[in-house]
């Protein structure tokens, strides 16, 4: 059977196996006077460890992509939260000082929903109040002091770099897929002229053919 029916689990083992039984004392001869010598065969068993070490890192980067996602969506769920109560504190000092020009302090009734929309009105919001003595301390009042103000950069700082680590881990996962998919194409079609060979050769000797795991076509 032609590898491109195999997944590359069932493939990766096959080979294994057809690689293991190569040395056989009834199979090694036959395989070498058709080209198939010790030299073809350690580069193929070269080959299926660097392919089985390029899907281990495939799957640590892929994991490490997931982490770093959540990471970075805690991150903007939890900045989203600390501006939408940092919102009412706004309209609560309003209230009370009822001279806040809340509309110029706030720009928009709602966070915008884009991420990157959010870090640029985020930030822009923090700097108009730092920029208005009498706004700042009219919303002191109401909890929302230097301290907290501090506090609510750093959540938008660790939004920042959330983001770029899972940009960085993306692609880093992205570019280890690439590395095993490109291996494991390698190994389908040394698998397929290991099997041709072997048919070649062991075509006197089926059992040995069955050995290596080539069965009927």
């Amino acid at each position: 059977m032609s590898a491109s029916h195999f997944t590359q689990s069932q493939l990766l083992e096959k080979f294994e196996t057809a690689l293991a039984n190569a040395e056989h004392p009834g199979i090694a001869p036959q395989l070498a006077t058709a080209g198939y010598d010790a030299g073809v065969l350690a580069a193929d068993r070269d080959l299926l460890a660097l392919t089985r070490t390029a899907r281990d890192a495939q799957q640590t980067e892929a994991a490490e992509a997931r982490v770093a996602h959540e990471t970075e969506a805690m991150a903007e769920k939890a900045a989203r939260a600390a501006f939408t109560l940092l919102h009412r504190l706004i309209h609560l000092g309003d209230r009370r000082a009822k001279d806040l020009d809340i509309e110029s302090i706030l720009q928009t009734k709602a966070l915008p929903a884009p991420e990157a929309a959010f870090l640029d009105y985020a930030t822009a919001l923090l700097e108009r109040i730092g920029a208005n003595a009498g706004v700042a301390a009219a919303l002191a009042g109401v909890g929302v002091t230097t301290a907290r103000v501090a506090e609510l950069r750093g959540l938008l700082d660790a939004m920042r770099q959330a983001n770029i680590a899972q940009d960085k881990e993306r692609g880093e996962a992205e570019q280890a897929t690439a590395v095993f998919h490109t291996l494991v194409e390698q190994v389908r079609l040394a698998y397929d002229l290991l099997d041709i060979t072997a048919r070649q050769a062991l075509s006197a000797t089926p059992q040995m053919l069955e050995l290596m795991g080539f069965g009927a076509v």
